[in-house]
């Protein structure tokens, strides 16, 4: 039986992700006509986030092998664009035994334009609030120690060749979201103090 290959897209979905890799462009968009969603009128303004370079990763589901339910293979992220044209790809590709991601770009790459990886890492802002000891605030590092290991478990399955982005994932990734949100408004409460 011949194993079959095809893609399944799983991420990312948060505008956090994207922000934290400069990828993301804010602009000020002036509406054309009421809108009854919002409460804006036509002429007022709003800011917009768009993202400048889509990315996507998942996995990719083998199909053909012994076991009934079919294999997984994690994929990091990569341009959206990528993301397609290596799906199309496999799905027009067989294999007498299961390949590994990296066989699989590598032949897809020989006919194919490489593809481009997430190799970035989140930009992080630097840690001026802990500059000094009369600076250090304990409920800012417990909430940045909680985050930086959500990101980190979330960060590896993205990364992984063999786990895939999940339903945890994502949880993870909304609570990534709120922390920063808790961060940054206790050092703006601090700021004030």
């Amino acid at each position: 039986m011949k194993i079959k290959y095809s893609t399944n897209w799983m991420g990312p979905v948060s505008m956090n992700w994207y922000e934290q890799r400069g990828l993301v462009e804010t602009k000020m968009i002036t509406l054309e006509e009421d809108s009854t969603f919002s409460g804006l009128k036509a002429g007022d303004q709003y800011e917009s986030k768009e993202i400048i370079t889509h990315y996507s990763c998942g996995r990719i589901d083998v199909r053909g092998t012994d076991d009934p339910h079919g294999e997984e293979i994690g994929v990091p992220p990569m341009q959206s664009e990528d993301w397609a044209r290596f799906g199309n790809w496999l799905e027009t590709f067989e294999t007498d035994d299961v390949w590994t991601l990296d066989q699989l770009v590598e032949l897809y790459e020989r006919v194919n334009p490489k593809i481009k990886w997430d190799l970035a890492q989140p930009k992080k802002e630097p840690v001026a609030w802990m500059t000094t000891d009369d600076d250090y605030d304990v409920v800012i590092d417990a909430l940045q120690k909680y985050r930086d290991t959500l990101w980190k478990m979330t960060e590896r399955n993205m990364n992984s060749e063999y786990i895939h982005m999940n339903i945890m994932d994502d949880i993870r990734l909304r609570q990534i979201e709120e922390l920063d949100e808790a961060i940054k408004e206790r050092k703006s409460r601090k700021n004030h103090e």
